[in-house]
């Protein structure tokens, strides 16, 4: 919580990147702990169950946080259609990442122009080094690699799986 303490001296509007997993539900309440009050931001991508929703739905209510949501009272997502872009584009893979950089940064892009603020805003993320091989290089703090001003905090992020469950 030190870490997220730091990072609200620096950037007056802190937000968690909340997918609705055991990593980001951790972070949310990290963040809870070290400032109070945090908001959620969750990106509707669209694929989500329908479970998914009445979880982040309930997890905000049950535990006070405030989910962030566009003009029209709805998740910020992206505007094409995944399945659309499949029959254009093919399948997403790790070779050819176009379902993130549509369904995922676009969603944050809109959500800071909204805002208005880009430079003062941070994003506590759930993103652990232990998930995959291009993760073991990410650092507690990292800057805009693919979204340009933006700040992204990640206090598990040298947290294994065991430690995220038992918290």
């Amino acid at each position: 919580t030190e870490l997220i303490k730091k990072a609200a001296e620096e950037y007056s509007n802190i937000v968690v990147l909340f997918g609705g997993g055991k990593d980001s539900s951790v972070v949310a309440f990290l963040g809870k702990k070290a400032l109070g009050k945090i908001p959620l931001l969750f990106i509707d991508t669209t694929l989500e169950f329908p479970e998914t929703y009445q979880f982040v739905n309930a997890f905000a209510r049950k535990y006070g946080f405030h989910l962030i949501k566009d003009e029209n009272d709805v998740f910020y997502r992206a505007k094409q259609d995944f399945f659309e872009l499949c029959r254009k584009l093919g399948p997403p893979s790790i070779y050819y990442r176009w379902c993130c950089h549509i369904f995922k940064e676009q969603p944050v892009r809109r959500f800071l122009n909204d805002f208005g603020v880009t430079d003062d805003v941070a994003f506590l993320t759930g993103i652990r080094k232990y998930e995959s091989r291009r993760r073991r290089k990410y650092s507690t703090i990292e800057f805009g690699r693919k979204i340009t001003g933006q700040v992204l905090i990640q206090p598990i992020v040298e947290w294994r799986d065991i430690e995220v469950w038992l918290y």
